[in-house]
């Protein structure tokens, strides 16, 4: 196989592959691909991990808050301790008139 004809091939196999994966692309992007499904819907009550989770905060920093008077309200069941999905709301907008009257 002379070395044009090796690069036509070559050529040809890229564009094949980049063409695939244009339509792969566009099929994830629409929703359509193995990896997407329906977003997450927002949990009525938080776990201390998943609302550290969802609020890029470590544990301890969490706790620091709730110790400090700051964190978001907490309910008690039983041996476990949730954060409801309104109490993060209303945290999340205390913080903010808080860190408003800051700057």
């Amino acid at each position: 196989m002379s070395q044009s004809i090796r690069e036509q091939e070559l050529a040809r196999v890229f564009a094949a592959v980049l063409h695939a994966n244009t339509q792969l692309s566009s099929q994830a992007t629409a929703g359509v691909g193995h990896n997407r499904g329906p977003p997450e819907a927002e949990p009525a009550l938080y776990t201390i991990e998943g609302f550290c989770k969802s609020h890029n905060v470590s544990r301890s920093l969490l706790y620091q808050l709730l110790r400090d008077g700051i964190g978001p309200r907490t309910i008690k069941l039983g041996r476990t301790v949730r954060i409801s999905r309104e109490a993060e709301i209303a945290w999340r907008a205390e913080r903010q008139a808080a860190s408003n009257q800051a700057a």
